[in-house]
């Protein structure tokens, strides 16, 4: 395992989705939710308005050009790096058939973030523009002494 704390991330991936920088006319659940809607919510994030790409272009620009910091995230996070399983066949086994030893081995790598970041890998840091995550892996191995 390991960790990092106290680096600080602007998640550009969510704030292109968000905002609909190419008037896709998508956004995340997160923004349908915590948006403000009617006189007197306490909202997350400013009022959305759906229309052409020229109103999707300020909803972007509202957000990217006046410094709004809804978008930063802590990136602070625990990683299971690494986790080895292995079993040893019991030995009245292994003697039937004439070996000494049968081991099977699997083994895990970047299997999970403890995180609130939002994004995909919290190890990014600075500006994160949509990196792929760090790939999981799993290998799986026997060992036979004969």
């Amino acid at each position: 395992m390991d960790y990092a704390v106290g680096h600080t991330i602007f998640n550009y991936g969510k704030l292109f989705l968000d905002m609909n920088g190419y008037a896709d006319g998508t956004f995340t659940l997160d923004k349908y939710n915590n948006s403000w809607k009617k006189q007197g919510d306490i909202a997350k994030y400013s009022r959305y308005y759906w229309g052409g790409e020229r109103v999707q272009r300020n909803n972007f620009l509202g957000v990217t050009d006046r410094g709004n910091s809804v978008f930063y995230q802590r990136g602070d996070f625990l990683s299971l790096r690494e986790l080895t399983l292995s079993y040893t066949v019991p030995t009245p086994f292994v003697e039937q058939l004439k070996l000494r030893n049968i081991r099977l081995n699997v083994t895990g790598n970047n299997l999970h973030y403890f995180t609130k970041y939002d994004g995909l890998n919290p190890e990014e840091g600075g500006r994160d523009n949509g990196h792929y995550p760090m790939p999981r892996n799993f290998i799986f191995s026997i060992n036979v002494t004969f």
